[in-house]
C-alpha cells in the first residue's frame, strides 16, 4: 500500500483541491476582448457545477462531480484549442494579404522613386544647360520642386506663384473642400519643355 487509509483520504482531498484550482483557473485564462462572450458562453456551460461548488461551501467536490469536471475541463480544452487555432488561421490570412499588398506598395514605390530619379536628373540637367547654379537659402539638398521652381523662374520670370497665405484664407472661409496649391506649375513646365524640344 502506497500509505495509511488517513493518509489516502488526504491525497484524495488534495487532489480534489488541485482540481478545484484548475477548474477556477480555466475562467481566468481569457482575454479581455473575450470577457464579454466567450467567457459567458463557457461559464454558462459550467453553470451547474457552479452551483454544486457553492453548495458544498469549500468543501472537497464529490467524485461524481470531480469526474464531471474533469470531463468538462476536457472538452473546454479541446473548444479553447479548436478556437485559437481558427483565430491563428484567420490571423494567417491576413497576413498573406497585408504581405501581397505590401509587396504590391513596394514595387509600385520602386517605380516611383525610379521616375523620380530620373525627373531630378533631367531637371539637373536642365539647369547646368541653362548654366544655372543648385538652388540657394535652403536648409536641405534641392528637392525635385525646388529645381522645378528655379528652372520655372529662369526660364519664365513673371511665373506666377501661389500665395499660401490666400490658400489658408480660402479653406477656412469655405465649407467645400479646397485643393491644396502645386508647389510648381506643371502645365507651365510642360510648355516650356515644349518649347526648347
Amino acid at each position: 500500500m502506497l500509505g495509511s487509509r488517513k493518509s489516502g483520504k488526504h491525497k484524495i482531498a488534495d487532489v480534489a483541491a488541485k482540481l478545484v484550482e484548475h477548474w477556477r483557473g480555466f475562467f481566468t485564462r481569457f482575454r479581455p476582448d473575450e470577457v464579454e462572450f466567450e467567457l459567458v458562453h463557457y461559464r454558462e456551460q459550467a453553470a451547474e457545477i457552479e452551483r454544486t461548488l457553492a453548495a458544498a461551501k469549500g468543501q472537497p467536490p464529490e467524485p461524481t462531480t470531480s469526474i464531471a469536471m474533469i470531463e468538462l475541463l476536457e472538452r473546454f480544452s479541446n473548444q479553447r484549442h479548436q478556437e485559437q487555432n481558427e483565430r491563428l488561421n484567420e490571423l494567417m490570412d491576413v497576413c498573406d494579404q497585408l504581405r501581397m499588398k505590401l509587396e504590391a506598395c513596394e514595387l509600385e514605390r520602386s517605380h516611383l522613386q525610379d521616375e523620380h530619379g530620373h525627373c531630378t536628373a533631367i531637371a539637373q540637367a536642365a539647369i547646368e544647360r541653362h548654366g544655372l547654379g543648385p538652388p540657394q537659402g535652403l536648409s536641405h539638398p534641392p528637392r525635385l520642386h525646388n529645381l522645378f521652381n528655379q528652372l520655372l523662374g529662369h526660364l519664365e520670370p513673371t511665373a506666377s506663384r501661389v500665395d499660401t497665405k490666400v490658400y489658408r484664407r480660402k479653406v477656412s472661409e469655405s465649407e467645400e473642400p479646397v485643393d491644396p496649391p502645386s508647389l510648381f506649375d506643371y502645365d507651365r513646365l510642360r510648355r516650356l519643355f515644349r518649347k526648347g524640344s
